[in-house]
């Protein structure tokens, strides 16, 4: 695998964690979390969750790693639970083009000439990341990860936000100082805004392969009967730091979308 196509791999990764625009400064609910119990937030989490059958998003988009700058452009379109197309380009071309199911990722490098095609295991061992469709189609709608087996979720309060977590706060802060004496892998927190009990900062800690993804979600808009983010800084720590800012100029509930995807004949496949 090339230099240039792993960066791209990368900066489509971090792009497709994303849901909405370039500023990042966070802001400060303008509702105080109540005493609510636990299983009443966690029914309002869920009842408020954006699942459209189908969505489409047009954004500008600038990836950072280390030195190197890129910002291109990028149109996103999703089927709940079956796919995710994301079109990339750059100086009006378009550079990669990338397609995902639940068990399977598809990439044409047009600068290249080449392709991938594969499992998400493949992927994730060649950029170390931990992935899959489910996980990077709940961030992109900006849903909480991690509430699937409830009788472990820890909750707590903060002065800002209902706290939902994987882990309770005391071992969370004895996890990042010693993280090796936890046999537990992945570690999710969610802190949930208390006016409209959506996502408004979530982070995932992996401690199998030393890598952390911290997102920050605001500035939420009406869509439909839906309120969806339209702020967000995410921050990627893994063998590369990385950070993204995108700048959604349309996000869309549709009836229906396509997905088109070939694979030239002439492009050859990336190395493995």
């Amino acid at each position: 695998m090339s230099l240039f196509f792993r960066k791209l791999l990368i900066g489509i990764v971090v792009l497709m964690f994303l849901a909405s625009s370039c500023k990042q400064r966070a802001v400060i609910p303008s509702k105080k979390p109540e005493n609510i119990r636990t299983q009443e937030l966690l029914k309002a989490v869920d009842s408020n969750r954006f699942e459209p059958s189908y969505v489409s998003m047009r954004a500008n988009a600038r990836f950072q790693s280390g030195n190197t700058s890129n910002s291109f452009k990028a149109n996103i379109r999703m089927q709940r639970d079956s796919i995710i197309w994301i079109s990339v380009s750059a100086y009006g071309y378009e550079a990669a083009r990338l397609l995902a199911t639940p068990d399977s990722v598809f990439l044409i490098n047009r600068s290249e000439k080449s392709y991938f095609k594969g499992k998400f295991d493949f992927l994730n061992k060649k950029l170390n990341v931990t992935l899959d469709f489910g996980a990077l189609q709940d961030i992109l709608l900006g849903n909480p990860l991690g509430l699937d087996s409830l009788e472990n979720i820890k909750r707590s309060n903060t002065k800002e936000h209902y706290m939902l977590s994987s882990v309770n706060k005391r071992k969370l802060k004895k996890l990042e100082e010693k993280p090796d004496r936890f046999d537990d892998d992945i570690f999710y927190s969610s802190w949930v805004d208390p006016s409209n009990f959506r996502v408004a900062k979530m982070s995932v800690l992996d401690l199998k392969s030393n890598q952390s993804a911290t997102f920050l979600y605001s500035k939420f808009e009406p869509l439909e009967k839906n309120n969806v983010a339209q702020v967000l800084k995410a921050v990627i720590q893994a063998n590369q730091h990385g950070e993204a800012e995108v700048e959604f100029q349309k996000i869309s509930i549709e009836e229906s979308l396509s997905f088109p995807f070939t694979i030239p004949s002439k492009y050859e496949p990336i190395s493995k």
